[in-house]
């Protein structure tokens, strides 16, 4: 297999690439193999603790089951845009807070701590971003690209934290725009507001639907970025080990 600046160069070199679209967890920021669940329990015991810190009561296993329950309800509540959903940190913990019958107020301090979660948990790709900015020095445009909760503007400090030394032009989330990677809507925005067409375009990310299948699909260039074989073992087991975490939660709260 081609070594990634390889394999994106060459595509640069056979087509006339004009806008590099790089998808940001598991691609340009790179997560260890915990599964998301587990990362959550952990964001709920740092929220309780800093909840504590300001002299409110608050149990780590609550927020944890409030957080899960909090963002599926909000992915139905979402409202559909181009047949699509995508849910948002924000709404996310309003609703937390209105189960746990927390002041709403706290939802910043919340997310704040999973922001800070999150830098902790993530490492940057500094190959990826080398690659990125000589592209980028060539006169190529690279945005980021994301279907995630987390809104564009936190994902870029997200990305400042992590790799400094990536320039970017900016970047697009499917919380902002209620459309995702996986259902092509993302894609359609970011070349209509971008004023490039899709053979101009070169994507690359870890999913074979949201990064693949569908903007290939539309004509865009692509390049996969899957995470090696073993780490995809390990945290499928690890995904197993953190759904029966949750059930024996979920069976002390009922």
């Amino acid at each position: 297999m081609r070594r990634l600046p390889e394999a994106i160069d060459q595509i640069v070199r056979d087509h006339p690439i004009r806008l590099i679209s790089v998808d940001v967890f598991d691609t340009l920021l790179l997560r260890g193999t915990r599964p998301e669940m587990t990362r959550f329990a952990d964001v709920a015991k740092a929220q309780a603790a800093a909840l504590a810190r300001r002299g409110i009561p608050a149990d780590a296993d609550a927020l944890y089951a409030a957080r899960l329950v909090a963002a599926r309800t909000a992915y139905r509540l979402i409202r559909t845009v181009e047949g699509e959903r995508e849910g948002r940190l924000d709404l996310i913990l309003e609703m937390v807070c209105a189960a746990l019958r927390l002041d709403p107020a706290l939802a910043p301090l919340l997310a704040e701590v999973e922001f800070d979660c999150e830098v902790a948990e993530l490492r940057g790709n500094a190959e990826l971003a080398g690659v990125l900015n000589r592209h980028r020095a060539a006169g190529r445009r690279v945005l980021f690209a994301s279907d995630m909760y987390l809104p564009a503007e936190l994902i870029g400090r997200l990305i400042g934290r992590l790799l400094p030394q990536l320039e970017l032009d900016g970047g697009y989330s499917s919380a902002d725009l209620g459309v995702t990677k996986r259902g092509g809507g993302l894609f359609r925005v970011l070349m209509a507001r971008e004023g490039v067409e899709a053979p101009s375009i070169l994507h690359m990310g870890d999913s074979e639907t949201a990064d693949v299948a569908t903007p290939r699909g539309l004509g865009i260039h692509v390049l996969h970025t899957p995470r090696p074989a073993s780490w995809q073992r390990i945290h499928g087991l690890r995904q197993k080990l953190a759904v029966l975490h949750l059930r024996a939660i979920m069976r002390r709260a009922a």
